[in-house]
């Protein structure tokens, strides 16, 4: 018998009623012929499995079947009762671990690296470790069975659940004994494993081939003496347990940032809740901070009207479900005091809400535990929305030859599952308030998560993740330096909603002002004047239409959508000699009302949008549109709104080349502490007399001759390797000042990554050299022509910079 012809229980007995139940409940279709089907099944059985993913056509082909879901469930129903569950699991999962593949020693060999030797037979070993059918792991998983509800969920994730299905039914049809079979592999020359349901009837060998990548989870071997966790255990009673060990045992995690007191907090110490003023306390009490998203239902808050009532008592009855949780959530931690935002901000007072919008670092940061209601859509559905037969993770103990282990089972992207795909993530008030507390912990439709800086753990394995499986921004240490993860937290900011677009400065304010209190720095609208130049060169994902005026044309905060950065690039052409912004009010990280900078370039270049193309056709003189060396043809460009392509039309717009150097350079590695701790960036000196103020003109004149010599170089001769140069700057229109200009947009032009030949690049289509050989030559002359002043160089006389305003 091969691999794929396993019956669906170890049990034969126990196979035969599975199959009797289920074949009852599907019998063949009677609108596809049976020869199709045979045709189609001879197509699959001769395809070798490692080509074979969900967007290959005899996957595709299965996705047009039709099952009746009426039916399935009636069948998982029926299963369940004939499905034996003890201990956790299942008789097959049992079986399972009991009789674990021996694809080596799991414990490391050697003592120095914690892994087997390369070479040793172990690594990247393979084998099929049992069958799997469906409808049989989603009865057992509702019967209590961890492993099967973990393979079940791990198909929800990935969208391959319905897709299985169709294909056992295909296979059903045809009186076909094929299952689906789980296979383990060795993660290299790690205790590691890698495990992965194969499509029905094939076995992949290796974990990297691509129905493997889509179906796979991890295991981690353990001490064969640790916990497994075979009692079941409330939710909350693993939530304070998780709190109270991270503060004794995470110095990190309970360094004091601030002693500053949220103006009002809820006191939930008492059986009625109430509001008290924190205003005289000499110290400063642990409370929980709650996340959530408020929705468009509406739900009590505190407004002037019941303000005075508040005070001694809060209606707990009428508060909507999340609220109730959170107070349910801190009592049961232990802790008195609580703060949600639209019981503790009169709303509907501008007043009060821009004072304490402006104290939301202290409050977000200087909580004891922060309570994240992140699968709620509103105020109303609560915390605890897991399903119960969800499962994210488990432990068991496995015997291989009468060896015993323990090893944990998770998939890899939990992280991104429970917290970074979850509705509040989408959020952008909430991503400083997953930011700036010490810990949070995660409570949504995957159950709780926890979160500090030190440790990940779910309430599935509850001592946290072996490994480290994502890279979470509550993280305290980063292997970026700054300027990296800045733009890394922009990014992510940017793609989150807001209620309303007038909040993009006041809802990031409260990390500015954290990351200001540590590093120091002028903050100019989400930007920072320490290496400002290096911030400039955002571009829009999916640019929107233009919003109410909010920020200066050149910040990111001033357009809709998504914004990232392109690679770093080291050389700076454009130096920032002034950056203004306006506060509307008291608070300079929040909302602005003007702002602009000043910067000295050697050069601009003046074109015409091409209507329809998103493209920048540079303006030449008449004799040299036929000279190839000077000819660039029309730039690629990135707009910043929508509709800005109709407006642009008839416009002369202008080039302004900021940065240059080699894309994608070898980063520097630092650490960056954004709530405790000194700064740590062992760059941040060099980086600071490279980039503060600006490269001196000499070097500028130098970078810019290399760039042109190394063109011209690699021009010589078509088999020439060439380097990954690359030019990025931003789109200019005039305002109707002179020297004055708004950015529109962004462009980026360069050779493709280093170390590929002209012949395999097809150079035509590059712009870095005729872009540069043209900058050169008329750069100076449209400067000239519309810039705000003229100024020579300091240190050679004869170079000339020209002055721009941008607002």
């Amino acid at each position: 018998m091969s691999p794929t012809d396993l019956p669906i229980s170890a049990d034969f007995k126990q196979d035969h009623v599975y199959r009797t139940i289920i074949d009852s409940y599907f019998p063949k279709p009677e609108k596809l012929p049976i020869s199709d089907l045979r045709e189609w099944y001879q197509a699959y059985l001769a395809l070798d499995a490692a080509c074979l993913d969900r967007e290959h056509a005899l996957i595709q082909a299965v996705q047009e079947d039709e099952l009746d879901d009426t039916s399935t469930e009636s069948c998982i129903v029926e299963l369940s009762q004939k499905v034996l569950v003890e201990n956790g699991f299942c008789k097959d999962c049992q079986n399972l671990f009991d009789n674990w593949p021996d694809l080596g020693d799991p414990e490391p060999i050697c003592f120095m690296t914690e892994k087997n030797w390369p070479g040793s037979g172990a690594d990247w070993k393979h084998a099929v470790a049992r069958d799997c059918h469906t409808l049989i792991l989603e009865a057992a998983s509702r019967r209590g069975c961890k492993m099967c509800g973990l393979i079940v969920q791990l198909m929800k994730d990935y969208d391959t659940l319905d897709t299985f299905r169709k294909l056992e039914a295909r296979l059903r049809w045809l009186d076909v004994q094929k299952t689906a079979p789980l296979s383990v592999q060795n993660s290299g020359t790690s205790s590691g494993q890698i495990i992965w349901v194969n499509y029905p009837g094939k076995v992949n060998q290796s974990c990297i081939a691509r129905d493997a990548q889509d179906m796979r989870f991890y295991s981690a071997a353990l001490e064969a003496d640790v916990d497994v966790y075979e009692e079941q255990r409330d939710v909350l009673e693993i939530a304070k347990e998780w709190v109270e060990s991270c503060a004794h045992n995470h110095e990190d995690c309970n360094v004091t940032v601030n002693e500053t007191l949220p103006t009002r907090l809820i006191s939930v110490a008492g059986p009625t809740p109430h509001l008290v003023l924190t205003e005289g306390w000499e110290s400063k009490p642990q409370f929980c901070t709650l996340s959530h998203c408020w929705g468009t239902e509406p739900f009590l808050k505190l407004t002037v009207d019941n303000y005075e009532s508040f005070l001694s008592r809060i209606p707990t009855g009428e508060l909507p479900k999340t609220f109730q949780d959170a107070i349910h959530i801190s009592r049961k931690l232990g802790v008195d005091y609580l703060w949600i935002d639209s019981l503790c901000i009169i709303q509907g007072n501008i007043e009060d809400w821009r004072r304490e919008a402006g104290l939301m670092s202290n409050v977000y940061g200087g909580s004891y535990i922060n309570i994240a209601a992140s699968s709620a859509t509103n105020a109303h559905e609560g915390c605890f929305l897991k399903e119960p037969y969800m499962v994210d993770g488990l432990r068991a103990r496995i015997n291989i030859n009468g060896y015993k282990y323990v090893r944990d089972f998770y998939n890899n992207y939990v992280y991104h599952h429970s917290v970074g795909a979850s509705h509040l993530a989408t959020r952008a008030w909430t991503l400083q308030e997953k930011l700036l507390p010490p810990r949070t912990i995660h409570f949504g439709d995957r159950g709780a998560f926890w979160e500090c800086r030190l440790k990940k753990a779910n309430e599935f394995l509850p001592d946290g993740f072996s490994g480290d499986f994502s890279i979470g921004l509550i993280s305290q240490k980063h292997t970026y330096n700054f300027r990296m993860w800045w733009g890394f937290i922009l990014s992510s900011y940017s793609a989150a909603d807001l209620t309303f677009q007038s909040d993009k400065l006041p809802a990031i304010a409260g990390i500015a002002r954290s990351i200001a209190k540590k590093r120091g720095g002028q903050y100019l609208a989400g930007m920072w004047r320490e290496d400002l130049e290096m911030q400039l060169c955002w571009r829009v994902q999916d640019p929107q239409n233009k919003p109410q005026w909010r920020a200066p044309s050149w910040a990111w905060a001033s357009v809709n959508g998504r914004t990232y950065s392109e690679d770093i690039l080291d050389d700076v052409y454009t130096h920032v000699i002034e950056a203004q912004t306006v506060p509307s009010g008291d608070d300079e990280f929040g909302e602005v009302c003007g702002g602009f900078l000043r910067v000295k370039c050697s050069g601009l270049l003046a074109g015409r949008f091409v209507a329809g193309s998103r493209a920048m056709e540079i303006q030449l003189d008449d004799r040299d549109i036929v000279n190839e060396e000077i000819r660039v043809g029309e730039i690629p460009v990135s707009l910043d709104y929508l509709g800005e392509e109709e407006e642009l039309d008839s416009t002369t717009v202008y080039l302004l080349r900021i940065l240059g150097g080699y894309s994608s350079p070898v980063r520097r590695k630092a650490k960056f502490y954004l709530d405790n701790g000194e700064s740590e960036d062992e760059n941040d000196e060099q980086n600071n007399e490279q980039t503060d103020g600006g490269t001196d003109e000499k070097e500028t004149k130098e970078c810019r001759t290399n760039e042109e010599n190394a063109d011209s170089s690699s021009s010589s001769n078509t088999n020439t390797t060439i380097p990954g140069r690359a030019l990025t700057g931003i789109l200019l229109t005039k305002t109707g000042q002179r020297g004055e200009f708004r950015r529109v947009g962004f462009f980026s032009c360069g050779k493709h990554e280093a170390w590929q030949t002209k012949r395999e690049l097809n150079i035509d289509k590059d712009f870095y050299g005729p872009f540069t050989r043209a900058h050169t030559r008329y750069g100076a002359r449209d400067a000239r022509e519309v810039c705000e002043e003229v100024v020579r160089g300091e240190r050679v006389q004869e170079e000339e910079w020209f002055i721009l305003k941008i607002v």
